[in-house]
């Protein structure tokens, strides 16, 4: 029997909703390398993406999110204990339950919330547990989360209600901090740039950023940021694909 092993409080998926599904899975596949396969889940087909062997992200038509004027997006999912109890803690903490509890395709279950200050996230239950830990993401996975936020201080309160995640400092600056889950590290929370509505935005280990970059103009989408560098950790750019929705490239200084 397989050992059903949970984190709770780790991110452990991704969903991009795209209005161009064959247009995304073009871009993708050519700048992270990604073979996408399509995966029988009995009242659906699901739109797998995978690097080398190991499924990364899933990719879903985003016509199936029964909600008017919803942009292009990826959306994160963090482990639970149970969706019931976090969708019950988003209603009490201030937040918004866009989708109820609901199961899976036999795979798990999840709830998509909205947190007080417009930032959507969502909460999951797998039903086989939620693999193991990875020190090191390799080259083509996701390795990290960030929320920019309206209101540190209300975002904090909530993501502890919700996920039991608490604040830390990032070393070597006061203007970002550290969601923990125990002792380990979770996503970033930083104050979302003048203009920029909350959000979370979610990041991808490539080999070279330069050229990476380079990469994301040839397939069509644009380099909203060039390069953040992290000191000691690695240096950062965000972009925004060809149908508009925002990832995040990361290159690893320890490579």
């Amino acid at each position: 029997m397989a050992d059903k092993t949970y984190t709770p409080g780790k991110f452990v998926w991704r969903e991009l909703f795209s209005n161009d599904m064959e247009g995304s899975k073009k871009f993708y596949s050519g700048l992270f390398g990604w073979t996408i396969n399509a995966m029988d889940m009995g009242a659906m087909t699901y739109t797998m993406a995978n690097a080398g062997e190991t499924p990364v992200c899933g990719m879903m038509p985003l016509e199936t999110i029964e909600m008017e004027g919803v942009p292009p997006h990826w959306l994160s999912y963090v482990s639970v204990p149970n969706v019931e109890e976090a969708a019950a803690a988003v209603e009490s903490g201030g937040g918004t339950v866009l989708l109820p509890p609901k199961e899976v395709g036999g795979m798990g279950k999840m709830c998509v919330l909205r947190d007080p200050q417009g930032a959507v996230i969502s909460a999951w239950r797998a039903n086989d547990g939620d693999g193991a830990e990875v020190e090191k993401p390799p080259v083509g996975t996701f390795c990290w989360d960030q929320l920019g936020t309206s209101d540190i201080d209300s975002a904090t309160a909530f993501y502890e209600k919700v996920f039991a995640w608490s604040k830390g400092p990032f070393e070597g600056t006061d203007q970002m901090w550290v969601f923990m889950r125990g002792d380990k590290p979770a996503a970033s929370l930083m104050q979302a740039p003048e203009g920029v509505p909350p959000h979370w935005l979610t990041y991808v280990v490539v080999e070279d950023l330069a050229a990476s970059r380079a990469k994301v103009t040839e397939l069509g989408g644009k380099v909203m940021m060039e390069e953040i560098p992290v000191p000691g950790i690695g240096k950062f750019a965000v972009i925004a694909d060809n149908i508009g929705a925002h990832i995040a490239l990361f290159e690893d200084a320890s490579k």
